[in-house]
């Protein structure tokens, strides 16, 4: 089931031994489509993507206490166990088309291909709003 809703979602479909996703993405104090704008941004992990279709906290949050630029820019941050992840998103990735190749990410057990999402709402975290602006997988 979950494997037919990716694609919908702008999410390629992966394979079964590596179902791991980093989304690099955005906070609100509010929904955006209340006017509300991004004013921090995080690096959400989930070790499962089906865990992350449905507005799931993620396991492990590396924020940041500002909006990133993503775009053009080497981000690098560190999760609570120690690992750090870190993202490089082309300059024109916001041109491209959802679920475009639109960069990669690397922690310190693999290389992550990223693609461009559609700044879907993530999740909830407290009374802010989290979208996701690229996923890593």
């Amino acid at each position: 089931m979950f494997a037919k809703l990716l694609p919908l979602l702008g999410l390629s479909t992966l394979s079964q031994a590596t179902t791991e996703i980093v989304y690099l993405a955005n906070c609100a104090g509010c929904p955006t489509s209340e006017g509300c704008e991004y004013y921090r941004s995080t690096m959400d992990y989930y070790p499962d993507v089906t865990e992350s279709l449905d507005g799931q906290y993620p396991s492990a949050i590396a924020g940041f206490d500002w909006v990133v630029g993503w775009e053009g820019n080497v981000m690098k941050r560190n999760f609570p166990d120690g690992d750090t992840f870190t993202s490089a998103i082309t300059t024109d990735a916001q041109s491209l088309a959802n679920g475009a190749y639109a960069g990669f990410g690397e922690n310190k057990y693999r290389s992550f291909s990223c693609y461009k999402d559609s700044q879907r709402e993530l999740y909830q975290d407290g009374t802010d709003y989290c979208y996701s602006i690229y996923y890593c997988e």
